[in-house]
């Protein structure tokens, strides 16, 4: 028998590296279960895979979410959490300031909450460019790291990760004669190129891995206890998956 169900409304959110917006929907209790499970474990591999399932879940348009640009998976995530379960949320955070107590100095230990509007959480070097140019002759054009990327890059030795990480982050290299798409070259080839570039031009490469958009949030609150100014820096997946 089927039962009837409550309407859902779709919303648009706009992504950074998607030209349309993108439709979704808001969390079902069985999507609010696996973000609520995926947090419990503390794990980054789980609330990642979660937040991909609910992606699929959610979302309406036709996307890749295993290539979304993690950029976008977190903004999508932010819009859907707030269209399910409030625009404003509470981190919590106990204060960890030093004061004076009869058998010597401890930290206030005083619980902080400081309020979160999903909606407006900043995305931060939005402008970073993805064309560089390494020579008169030769430059690569850049994409940012997505969910596919993160999972490749676990399987990398610790001691190379950083110029696999640069590799995985190159869409096509150009020269004035030809164009070779990333896709068609393997990783080692990728890093291959990589390790022969003169340092100055590596540099400029690794400057875009250092900029790459995310969300973050700045924000703070004075300690109701011992009145210390707290200042905050929300970042990424891993403080606004709540």
């Amino acid at each position: 028998m089927k039962l009837p169900e409550i309407d859902k409304p779709l919303y648009e959110v706009q992504l950074l590296s998607i030209p349309k917006p993108v439709k979704y929907r808001a969390f079902t209790t069985r999507e609010e279960k696996i973000m609520r499970m995926a947090n419990e474990s503390g794990d980054a591999e789980s609330i990642i895979n979660a937040l991909k399932q609910i992606i699929n879940n959610c979302v309406v348009d036709d996307i890749d979410s295993e290539n979304l640009a993690i950029v976008d998976m977190e903004t999508l995530f932010l819009h859907m959490r707030a269209k399910s379960i409030g625009e404003i949320g509470s981190q919590y955070y106990k204060c960890t300031n030093e004061v004076e107590t009869e058998t010597g100095k401890k930290p206030c230990n005083m619980v902080l909450e400081i309020p979160v509007n999903f909606l407006e959480i900043p995305i931060i070097n939005k402008d970073v460019k993805k064309d560089i140019l390494l020579s008169e002759d030769l430059g690569v054009k850049m994409k940012y790291p997505s969910l596919a990327m993160v999972r490749m890059l676990t399987k990398i030795d610790t001691e190379d990760a950083e110029i696999a990480t640069a590799a995985a982050c190159i869409e096509l290299i150009y020269n004035k004669s030809e164009v070779f798409k990333a896709s068609d070259c393997t990783q080692d080839e990728l890093m291959e190129f990589i390790f022969r570039l003169p340092v100055d031009k590596y540099e400029i490469i690794k400057e875009f891995i250092l900029n790459v958009p995310k969300t973050q949030l700045k924000t703070g609150t004075k300690c109701g206890r011992c009145g210390y100014d707290h200042k905050f820096t929300l970042e990424g997946l891993q403080d606004f998956f709540v």
